[in-house]
């Protein structure tokens, strides 16, 4: 479960945390596991499963008050109330979050939701209204592989369409769209109560769900509907066909109160689309549906030990359309068991609305403050104060009834006050949707003016083993591998105390769809430091940095939920953020996401490589042998042809006999290397070399082989991969993150963690042959290239 604590400033760097909420286990540091136990906090932070939400979650056991000497950095005190005290003063601050929409789509030609479409939903509409046929989608076709990977369902199931199941089928019946969600057999609950959520907001529901589709001729009915999706930065349109799992003729999942109605359990068939399959949505939490729903980003509050001014947070976050969802937890014995009072232990629950009712009934008080949740059950209702059948009513004047839409129904929609919310549930979720819902119900500075909006920073980003998946931290050798991100921090927020807000929030990418070959959300998190001097600062900055230098702030634990947020105040600056997971070479991609009030810039703290390409020259010039050269050319002049030259089968044997038998190369030089290095030479492309081109080549591979042998001291014939930017930069080539990377993919052994000398060569040439062709269209490198698409494939396709 994403992690909202804010967390600032750890002088001294501990073992970085990890908690596991999928199993409820986590330490803080492996040799303290069983002494953090007593410390947990239980809270909702691993999977909905079969209607209940479990798990416990480690929270970091807290960090006295600290300063860092040297610097103005102001106490912190660490809460576990998502927020910081500064100085002992509350942040004074009205915050903005910036809604950015970019659309794809998913749906048409897309496999299985992984990839975007090639037909928009109005192409596919177009296309079955003019062949008379409905829609039937190629991508998630109505079989057994779209409802389930693993688990088998006990039932058998029929695939029908609405207008099979009833008579007139809608997609819409009533305004009080958030009653119509009852979850089926599946474990959603978090899909259903963040759907609750978002159909008590029109404008947002709209935009996930269009209003140019339905069941009539009117409305041009083919048997394809598409609702739109937050994936990991970008909008995408998710086209489906309206053939749904029923047995014995009712749906099986997700459906509506009212049986006519049918834009829940389409909307939940292209959700599983996205994800890959039904069953990869057995297991959630509220806030991840939330973020999915409406490009937002989410906060917890742990109920047990909120901030005081939470109601106001709350209230001010409804008003602004924040969506909102509590949970209670459980563990898996007691799960979806119901308490006396009504609710249900393991659930997840939708808040559909915050009211303050100038009526004194309970407590002594003269207002009160009340809320009203969802069972996505669609039943099963809290029977405490405020209920629907609760005495408490009959003092309450009929035109406040009116205004809260009071009515005593079994629709799983209840009312109860703030003091029994906060009693009876452990977890608070608030996804903040938009530009206004971020503002932060506190006091604010007089004179203070109103933001106008956050100043947002997005990256992707990945971790490939043996490159950039260093792990945490505790694992000094490999840390510096991460991916590091500079933020550069202006200014302090106006008419603050000289701090400057930061919203951190990372994201892991589709661990969901990876379901289906085992893959589960890994341990994320990520340390932030000050850059002293960012002018002579390294790119990146390397392992001696990190041994040196703690962080100035964290993310609390590490944990295997899809997001982890947190929280800063910090003083303006120069900072590296530092994702990675917990353990080294775990194999994942992430969106990083920053946001400053202030102005702020960010970029990734790496080489820039073209202007490395102004000053490189990676095939180089060695002193030459004329012993060496003398041998060489005999061999030469022995298989040359008639005009001098040689083919590449004859540069093969000659590479082989001039390598073979020397420490590493042990190996015959393969066809391929040999057509690499000549293409490399091969200007005119003739597929000849002449003796000036082989004499160049060979040397310049003895010379690349020197700095492999450097890396390789045992002669084993294969380097680590971590070794390998310092194998390049050697040789006077600096590549960054991105670049390792593919060239890690593309080369490296089946262990992903060594390089073999060949591999390293073909890498090298590789790097060689593009850098030479870029500069064939921008000798001067001002950063741009052009080809037309017959130079590009043939001069790709030869080298």
């Amino acid at each position: 479960m994403s992690g909202a604590s804010t967390n600032v400033f750890h002088v001294a760097h501990p073992a970085d945390n990890i908690s596991n909420g999928h199993h409820g286990q986590g330490w803080d540091g492996v040799d303290a596991a069983i002494d953090s136990t007593k410390d947990f906090v239980k809270r909702t932070a691993g999977r909905c499963v079969r209607k209940g939400i479990h798990g416990r979650k480690v929270r970091d056991r807290g960090q006295p008050i600290t300063r860092v000497s040297g610097r103005n950095f102001p106490d912190i005190l660490h809460t576990s109330t998502g927020h910081v005290f500064a100085s002992g003063d509350p942040e004074k601050t009205q915050e903005k979050l910036k809604d950015e929409l970019q659309f794809g789509a998913v749906g048409g030609s897309s496999a299985r939701g992984f990839h975007l479409a090639e037909k928009t939903f109005e192409e596919v509409r177009d296309g079955c209204l003019a062949s008379g046929k409905l829609y039937e989608d190629p991508d998630f076709p109505a079989v057994d592989s779209s409802l389930f990977w693993f688990s088998r369902l006990p039932i058998p199931i029929t695939w029908k369409r609405p207008s099979e199941i009833v008579k007139d089928p809608r997609m819409y019946r009533d305004e009080n769209k958030h009653l119509d969600v009852v979850q089926g057999q599946l474990g959603d609950c978090w899909l259903m109560a963040a759907m609750s959520d978002l159909a008590c907001r029109p404008d947002q529901f709209l935009r996930v769900c269009p209003t140019d589709q339905g069941f009539s001729k009117e409305e041009k009915y083919c048997g394809a509907f598409h609702f739109k999706f937050w994936r990991f930065g970008r909008w995408v349109d998710v086209v489906v066909d309206d053939r749904l799992p029923t047995h014995q003729g009712r749906l099986v999942y997700t459906h509506s109160g009212d049986l006519q109605e049918f834009w829940p359990a389409l909307m939940e068939k292209a959700y599983a689309k996205v994800n890959g399959c039904y069953e990869n949505l057995d297991g959630g939490t509220a806030s991840e549906a939330m973020e999915d729903l409406t490009g937002g980003i989410a906060e917890h509050y742990e109920l047990k030990s909120p901030p005081k001014n939470l109601m106001q947070i709350v209230e001010q976050s409804f008003k602004m359309g924040a969506l909102m969802s509590s949970a209670i937890a459980a563990e898996d014995s007691v799960r979806e068991s119901r308490l006396t009072n009504g609710l249900v232990l393991g659930h997840a629950y939708s808040l559909t609305d915050v009211r303050t009712i100038p009526v004194s009934v309970v407590r002594g008080q003269s207002a009160t403050t009340i809320m009203r949740a969802r069972n996505p059950w669609g039943q099963q209702e809290w029977n405490g104060p405020f209920s629907d059948k609760s005495s408490i009513w009959n003092q309450i004047p009929q035109n406040i009834k009116d205004d809260l839409h009071y009515s005593i129904s079994e629709d799983g929609e209840f009312w109860l006050d703030y003091q029994d919310f906060q009693t009876n549930y452990q977890l608070l979720e608030i996804c903040n949707v938009g530009p206004e819902a971020f503002l932060v119900a506190e006091s604010t500075t007089a004179g203070q003016a109103e933001k106008t909006g956050w100043n947002t920073n997005v990256f992707e980003g990945a971790w490939t083993k043996g490159v950039t998946a260093g792990g945490c931290r505790n694992n000094a050798e490999s840390f510096f591998m991460n991916p590091q991100y500079r933020l550069v921090i202006s200014s302090a927020d106006a008419g603050t105390d000289g701090l400057a807000t930061c919203i951190v929030a990372l994201m892991q990418k589709d661990r969901r769809k990876l379901r289906i070959r085992g893959d589960k959300n890994l341990p994320i998190g990520y340390g932030i430091y000050f850059l002293k001097e960012p002018a002579t600062a390294p790119t990146p900055l390397p392992k001696d940095f990190f041994l040196y230098n703690a962080s100035v702030a964290k993310s609390p634990v590490f944990m295997n939920s899809r997001e982890v947020v947190t929280r800063f105040r910090m003083p303006p600056g120069t900072y590296i953020i530092v994702p990675s997971t917990y353990a080294p070479d775990q194999e994942g991609t992430f969106l990083l996401r920053v946001y400053t009030e202030v102005v702020s810039e960010m970029h990734e703290h790496d080489v820039h490589v073209i202007e490395q390409l102004k000053d490189l020259t990676i095939v180089p010039k060695p002193a030459r042998d004329p012993k060496l050269e003398a041998e060489v050319l005999e061999l030469y002049k022995q298989v040359a042809d008639d005009n001098f030259t040689i083919s590449v089968q004859k540069f093969q044997d000659l590479l082989n006999r001039t390598l073979i038998g020397t420490p590493t190369a042990t190996k015959k030089v393969s066809r391929e290397m040999a057509r690499s290095l000549m293409a490399l030479s091969d200007v005119h492309q003739s597929g000849k070399l002449d003796a000036s081109s082989f004499m160049q080549l060979l040397t310049t591979v003895r010379y690349w082989k020197t700095y492999f042998d450097k890396y390789d001291p045992g002669h084993t014939g294969l380097a680590k991969l971590s070794d390998l930017r310092g194998m390049f930069e050697a040789m006077g080539c600096k590549v960054n993150n991105n670049i390792l990377r593919v060239v890690a993919l593309r080369y490296a052994e089946e262990d992903q963690k060594t390089i073999n000398l060949e591999s390293f060569i073909m890498g090298t040439v590789r790097l060689q042959q593009m850098m030479n062709l870029y500069r064939t269209k921008d000798p001067n490198l001002n950063g741009t290239a052009a080809f037309n698409l017959e130079e590009w494939i043939i001069n790709t396709m030869y080298n």
